[in-house]
């Protein structure tokens, strides 16, 4: 099972190491130690978008959960990208999880967008 899960998550990722998504797989020339991290994904379309946002957000996540000491906020604009009609469930549950967990690491998150109803896109949520 956990193999075959593995199989699966590889044939995902492949198009992101080697194929036509490969512009993730690159070294980030974002400088983690600043206090303020703004990462800019505005030049991202269509499909890309709400990857880049995930993938940011997963990494500022691994950030929030490194030092519990620190005060810090994580604050995603155009969230609807993530968890609204552009996102998907699995997306969708892992910042919902952020959210709700984000206050034991120190943190805050802080959610935007321009029109509510995006938040209720997915039928789940």
């Amino acid at each position: 099972m956990i193999c075959q899960q593995l199989l699966i998550t590889a044939l995902i990722l492949w198009k992101y190491v080697t194929g036509s998504l490969q512009c993730f797989n690159q070294p980030t020339n974002v400088d983690l130690s600043n206090k303020y991290i703004v990462a800019d994904i505005s030049n991202l379309k269509g499909k890309m978008l709400p990857i880049g946002m995930f993938i940011v957000a997963d990494l500022f996540w691994d950030r929030i959960k490194e030092d519990i000491t620190k005060k810090k906020t994580l604050i995603i604009d155009e969230l609807w990208n993530l968890i609204g009609s552009g996102g998907n469930s699995q997306t969708a549950q892992f910042i919902f999880e952020i959210f709700k967990i984000i206050r034991g690491y120190g943190g805050s998150a802080v959610g935007a967008t321009q029109d509510i109803a995006d938040f209720f896109a997915l039928e789940e949520y």
